[in-house]
């Protein structure tokens, strides 16, 4: 979160360990891992615990979990990462931290520092997962592939 306010600045791919953005994360234990990348992708992502996370580290069903993301939320990291770059540069030097002053995050002068500000909070509102809604890590959904399969399908 940002002060003074209270304003949220990511993307809410996944909120802790309960809900999640569908077609851009999901969750598996550890124990259920299989390769999902072959040839020369590389790419892995352990997940760093966030504030809720922390509080449920003893996973219910015993296990732990990890977060895959799809190439769509990898897609939108990057784009805010070229956006805007000073705000991974602070999140990147301040890795504990889960509050942030405004002045941490868009260090220029006084007047472009709100500008820039202004125009993060309009850029997270105008992008696609602003307005869907967040599942239970639990809900089980059909690819998209496959529901454009089922439209064409029926007509």
């Amino acid at each position: 979160y940002v002060r003074p306010g209270r304003f949220d600045i990511g993307l809410n791919l996944k909120v802790g360990r309960e809900f999640k953005l569908i077609g851009y994360t999901r969750s598996k234990r550890v124990d259920e891992q299989k390769i999902a990348w072959t040839g020369s992708d590389s790419v892995k992502h352990v997940s760093g615990l966030d504030p809720e996370e922390s509080n449920q580290q003893g996973d219910t069903e015993g296990g732990s979990m990890m977060w895959e993301y799809s190439s769509r939320a990898i897609e939108l990291v990057a784009a805010y990462r070229i956006k805007f770059p000073q705000v991974f540069k602070v999140l990147e030097e301040n890795q504990d931290s889960y509050d942030y002053e405004r002045d941490e995050l868009f260090p220029k002068e006084k007047d472009k520092k709100s500008q820039q500000f202004d125009k993060c909070i309009k850029w997270l509102e105008q992008i696609d997962t602003h307005r869907l809604s967040l599942v239970p890590v639990s809900s089980k959904s059909v690819s998209r592939d496959a529901i454009i399969a089922v439209q064409r399908a029926s007509d």
